[in-house]
């Protein structure tokens, strides 16, 4: 690895090589004067970059130093394309964007076939569906009244529900007969 002084001197040496090289290649081939034109102000900005004394990185690391701060400039973006997951980012997770956009046009905004969570992790949280539920006892009231100390007409609604089906391609009676099932 070369250490700023070696890079600096290593820098310098590569720019008179190529000013030499290309001078001897004009005269001797006066057709290519044009190409020396191309690199020079790549080597006046690696010049500059290693006589001015404000940024230490590009007075070490002439030209290299240059392609450090413009990786940074875009680093936002190569972090938020590249490397972050659809849960890292703040203050909004690019899952939680993509929900906001889908709504926003009425496009579909669940995706079905699992989930992308691990749902393993601790803290996750979750109710399992069972085929062999349990079975309370007739006297347990699986109902609770709604609106029943207040002027509004009070009703009664089961402590569970039905989710997660479309009500839309069910039949009223179907729909009337999981809520009583409920």
């Amino acid at each position: 690895m070369f250490h700023g002084v070696c890079m600096r001197w290593f820098f310098w040496a590569f720019c008179v090589f190529y000013v030499c090289l290309f001078a001897v290649l004009a005269i001797v081939q006066p057709t290519y004067i044009w190409v020396p034109l191309l690199g020079l102000p790549i080597v006046f900005l690696g010049l500059y970059d290693s006589l001015q004394t404000k940024h230490t990185i590009l007075k070490n690391f002439p030209l290299l130093g240059r392609c450090r701060y413009l990786l940074e400039r875009f680093r936002p973006e190569i972090q938020q394309y590249f490397i972050e997951t659809n849960r890292d980012g703040l203050p909004f997770s690019r899952e939680k964007r993509s929900i906001v956009y889908q709504r926003s046009k009425m496009a579909l905004d669940s995706l079905p076939f699992g989930t992308q969570m691990d749902v393993y992790k601790v803290g996750y949280e979750w109710l399992n569906h069972s085929i062999c539920p349990l079975h309370f006892d007739e006297d347990i009231d699986l109902r609770t009244s709604i609106g029943e100390h207040s002027d509004a007409k009070p009703y009664s609604s089961s402590l569970l529900n039905i989710g997660a089906m479309s009500f839309g391609s069910l039949s009223q009676t179907t729909i009337q007969a999981l809520s009583h099932g409920a």
